[in-house]
């Protein structure tokens, strides 16, 4: 079935609205569930056209992003006496105003499409960070997914609610089922007749994970709904958090055998209430702490600075497990592990790899190179500061070029010394090629970085390129990149 069937304008007034039109039927056909735009802030003039087409505004300060979630519409089974009844392109009643979108409760956020045509009418909500369906309102039906908040606390229980209306004055078959996704569990069925309504009260746990990022969609709450046999699913985004967020730092670059530094730990209370932290450091070969066990209150909300001393022990990465246990008002305790201390202990000569929370670093004297996890991002200087002159970014390969890459988790991971350098290989790979990155740094400041393909042509065979070879120099005794050489391919 077609989005639309747009009648040629022959003013030329029609052609933006047609080429939007057309790249969501694209869509559509190839079975995708959204489409995102991405634009510049001043292109004001086009906000309402984009809205009309179906896109919803996110409220972001960093990119002007909007999403489209027509085509998952057309991939629910429970809509499609909807869309053949109600045209959502020329029938939306939706408000169109030139500034973000969005519905707000609870701590989410929701954008709805909403049709009129004579007596016929219908209302579909999606959830922001889920990307995914969680009210329908039709003539027939009223389905909805609720929870009290979006902000979750890891391991804690947590409650939703899934509600259904029938409206057709027979009984309807109603099933639901949850089932495990990632990190989110919540396993469970329902099925029975439904004269006029049904609500259930059902429990979900959000286990440790990532933290979750606005660029990516959240872990989510995913129910399975089958009226009559047709299928529809519902989500809703989470924003899980551990009991309290925590950060490590320490100040300066280089580091004396035997000398005396200090680790600045902040620590803030997640919870909705005042408790008490416990945070005990593991042992560790390459530091010596005068304290190991420490005891906070915290309010709600409140943040407190820790200064602990530390001697240096031997050069390396510095990144302690940290044990946390949070004791409520009510004697209830939550017990959880933090990594988010990384402290590389450097010095000239020195050279070594490390993991941190959110980045792969390799050390060689007082530089090195930072590989952000988010999106394989890699700058070099004399800190993990990535506000660099000079970046490294995730291959793309075409054409079309593709980014997916940065959504891949490596295959494989590790850090070594080789030549007098430190690189780090790891491999990114999709269904058709597998990326091999080597980076290393010198003591010279010079980072080299090696991308070798292999395209997946047959289970017995792999075609294998070299990608590109390139080396940056960075001054020891500065942060600015000079010296760029590119070898026969050039970056994608």
């Amino acid at each position: 079935m077609p989005l639309l069937n747009v009648r040629p304008d022959y003013h030329g007034r029609k052609i933006g609205k047609m080429l939007v039109l057309e790249a969501l039927q694209k869509t559509v056909e190839l079975g995708w569930p959204r489409l995102d735009l991405y634009t510049w802030p001043g292109n004001v003039k086009a906000v309402p056209l984009y809205k009309k087409c179906g896109f919803f505004w996110e409220d972001r300060d960093e990119t002007t992003h909007l999403m489209n979630f027509i085509p998952a519409l057309y991939r629910t089974p429970l809509l499609k006496p909807v869309l053949e009844k109600l045209d959502w392109y020329e029938d939306s009643v939706r408000e169109i105003e030139v500034k973000p979108d969005g519905i707000k409760e609870n701590g989410f956020t929701f954008y709805e499409y909403e049709w009129k045509q004579d007596q016929k009418a219908a209302r579909v909500r999606f959830e922001r960070t889920s990307r995914g369906i969680s009210y329908i309102n039709t003539e027939q039906y009223l389905l909805e997914l609720t929870m009290q908040d979006y902000e979750l606390i890891e391991n804690e229980t947590q409650h939703f609610k899934l509600k259904f209306i029938n409206k057709t004055g027979k009984p309807v078959s109603f099933r639901a089922a949850g089932e495990n996704q990632g990190r989110v569990e919540s396993a469970f069925e329902y099925e029975m007749l439904v004269d006029c309504e049904a609500l259930i009260n059902g429990k979900l746990t959000v286990h440790e994970g990532e933290e979750p990022s606005v660029w990516k969609t959240h872990p989510s709450l995913v129910v399975k709904v089958w009226l009559d046999g047709e299928e529809c699913e519902l989500r809703l985004g989470l924003h899980p958090k551990q009991p309290a967020k925590i950060k490590g730092v320490s100040k300066g670059n280089l580091r004396l055998l035997h000398q005396e530094a200090e680790l600045e730990l902040e620590v803030e209370n997640n919870l909705k209430e005042e408790a008490r932290f416990h945070l005990s450091f593991s042992e560790d070969e390459l530091v010596d702490l005068t304290q190991r066990e420490f005891t906070l209150e915290l309010l709600i909300n409140e943040r407190k600075l820790l200064r602990i001393p530390y001697r240096v022990k031997k050069y390396g990465f510095y990144n302690p497990l940290i044990s946390i246990m949070a004791k409520k008002n009510d004697g209830g305790k939550l017990i959880f592990n933090s990594s988010a201390v990384g402290v590389p202990l450097k010095s000239f000569g020195q050279k070594f790899g490390g993991v941190s929370k959110e980045y792969w670093h390799i050390c060689n004297g007082i530089c090195q190179v930072n590989i952000r996890k988010f999106d394989y991002k890699i700058t070099a200087g004399r800190n993990e500061d990535m506000h660099q002159p000079f970046a490294f970014f995730i291959p793309k390969l075409g054409k079309p070029y593709t980014t997916e890459f940065y959504k891949a988790k490596p295959i494989n991971e590790k850090a070594l010394i080789v030549n007098g350098g430190n690189p780090v290989a790891d491999g990114l790979e999709e269904v058709e090629y597998t990326i091999k990155t080597h980076r290393s740094s010198f003591l010279d400041g010079t980072m080299e970085l090696y991308l070798n393909e292999e395209k997946k042509q047959s289970s017995s065979f792999r075609q294998k390129e070299e990608l590109k070879k390139i080396s940056a120099n960075l001054p020891i005794r500065g942060i600015k990149a000079s010296n760029v050489s590119k070898g026969r391919h050039q970056p994608g």
